[in-house]
């Protein structure tokens, strides 16, 4: 594998998952936290992602400062083993259902740019189905990604590790207004074989909205060499239910 293919292979897999990450670009579009309280209850894994047919409109800022819109799609499918699957604008595609123990588990990711798929071996826990405040869980699995073309061939192989922990409750501003939010710190790590890559993520979750905000920071490494830093920001701007669905 070239430098440059493991480079957007570990991007595309570091943005699948999305501790804390403060820190945004200069161009980011702005929102204000208000204030801080402190969590009293466990918070469910369907209160930060909501398993419904939905489309979710956010504006992150691109290169060279324009704000522009990313539509998340939420369908119903059969592929891979999941009951869901999230279209992350054009850039990829993240397979979801529900386990025995109802946490909310991620089975597969297109990256579309990439032609890349990436297999979780159990699936990976994205969302456990109480999240107490303050703990901070960890689930790691076996992680094996295919060419999107030809999925009998594998690309890379190695372990993949999310984290998450709720931190608290955050009074914020956004375009959509002033609104009390749940703040979820994410960490998601992919240990390959020619690379690895690690995104941390600071999910600020309202009820019957789902994420309202992410900041988002990720780091790709070639052979343990800092290879590329990026951040974003994305804001809700819309939220909509949607009739139907699509594998």
């Amino acid at each position: 594998m070239s430098c440059g293919r493991a480079i957007r292979l570990c991007a595309a897999l570091a943005t699948a998952a999305p501790i804390s990450c403060a820190a945004v670009g200069p161009d980011s579009p702005p929102f204000e936290v208000l204030s801080i309280h402190p969590a009293t209850e466990s918070l469910a894994a369907e209160a930060i992602y909501p398993l419904t047919t939905t489309q979710w409109t956010y504006e992150t800022a691109q290169r060279g400062g324009a704000i522009e819109p990313v539509i998340y799609r939420r369908l119903r499918t059969k592929r891979f083993g999941a009951t869901w699957v999230t279209h992350h604008g054009d850039e990829r595609s993240e397979f979801w259902r529900l386990d025995d123990d109802q946490n909310v588990v991620m089975t597969a990711v297109i990256s579309h740019v990439d032609r890349a798929i990436s297999l979780f071996q159990p699936p990976l826990i994205v969302a456990y189905r109480d999240l107490p405040p303050g703990e901070v869980r960890q689930h790691e699995v076996a992680m094996r990604v295919v060419d999107a073309r030809n999925p009998s061939r594998q690309r890379e192989s190695g372990k993949a590790r999310r984290t998450i922990q709720y931190v608290g409750d955050y009074l914020i501003r956004t375009p959509m207004g002033e609104m009390l939010t749940k703040r979820v710190d994410v960490s998601f790590t992919a240990d390959l074989q020619f690379a690895d890559a690690n995104t941390t993520s600071v999910i600020y979750v309202a009820e019957g909205l789902g994420p309202v905000v992410e900041q988002r920071m990720q780091v790709v490494r070639i052979l343990g060499l800092s290879a590329r830093r990026r951040y974003q920001t994305l804001l809700l701007t819309s939220k909509s239910s949607e009739d139907s669905g699509s594998p």
